[in-house]
């Protein structure tokens, strides 16, 4: 390899490097509140980004596979720029591997983390473009190993897991709405009362007697009541038995009714 190939192969070694490793801290940091907020506003590439997401293990594998690739067509590359440079002398290849090594951490990792981890939502939007054609590029490889860590891991499934949103995310939608999300005041308040139902429990919401229908679903009294309707639907049981937590005595009942009219019947008042 001539040294004008070298210094180009290394260029492009580590840009691509640059990008992976910046991409990978990016993802990591992106708030999904605020990613939710622009996708809802029809940005195409946040919409992308969103998907890109929602399969994150296979996101790292690419990322990781296309890092460790740069990293060993550098390597090559600035070995033999280096012995193209240095000739027969033990201390000059030794300088010139010295500085590809530091310009590497440098260039290709440190201050593309650091840009991506100070503003990971802007720059990873930017770049999505460039991750999928990566990952187009990549696939036949990246199928390889994501065949070895289902067998390895037992992840049979292959599901993609969409993104979710925990209570603080949704609190953070409520508060910043205006900003992320354009929410309209049915939403703001449908997301409040969700909330809202977390400091409640069936006890509260409960009908004392028995239930006027046969369920096999029972409940503790303690429960919360953003818990109660999943349970429900798991369950496929429109009514459930309400038992104590501390005797496990039958206390009363609760239908999913009553969790909807917690929710629409503040919004009727309101």
């Amino acid at each position: 390899m001539s040294p004008l190939s070298s210094i180009i192969a290394m260029v492009v070694a580590l840009a691509c490097a640059a990008f992976f490793a910046g991409f990978e801290s990016g993802l990591l940091n992106v708030s999904q509140p605020r990613l939710l907020g622009l996708v809802r506003q029809g940005k195409r590439n946040a919409a992308r980004l969103a998907e890109v997401m929602e399969d994150l293990s296979r996101a790292m594998t690419t990322l990781l596979v296309g890092n460790n690739i740069a990293n060993v067509v550098y390597s090559t590359a600035s070995a033999s720029l280096a012995v193209a440079l240095a000739g027969g002398s033990g201390s000059m290849a030794g300088l010139c591997s010295l500085l590809s090594a530091v310009t590497m951490v440098f260039l290709g990792e440190y201050l593309p983390k650091l840009l991506f981890t100070t503003k990971p939502m802007r720059r990873c939007v930017a770049v999505t473009g460039v991750y999928r054609l990566s990952a187009f590029c990549l696939w036949p490889i990246v199928s390889v190993f994501s065949l070895f860590v289902r067998a390895v891991f037992s992840n049979r499934s292959g599901a993609v897991r969409r993104m979710r949103l925990s209570r603080d995310g949704l609190r953070r939608i409520v508060a910043e709405g205006q900003v992320t999300t354009r929410l309209s005041g049915f939403e703001r308040i449908l997301i409040e009362r969700v909330l809202a139902l977390e400091g409640r429990f069936a006890s509260e919401l409960m009908h004392a007697g028995e239930p006027p229908e046969e369920t096999e679903l029972r409940i503790p009294s303690n429960m919360r009541g953003d818990d109660i309707l999943p349970v429900m639907r798991r369950g496929h049981q429109r009514t459930a038995v309400v038992y104590d937590a501390d005797s496990l005595e039958d206390v009363g009942w609760i239908t999913e009714e009553d969790i909807l009219l917690s929710l629409t019947g503040v919004l009727k008042e309101g």
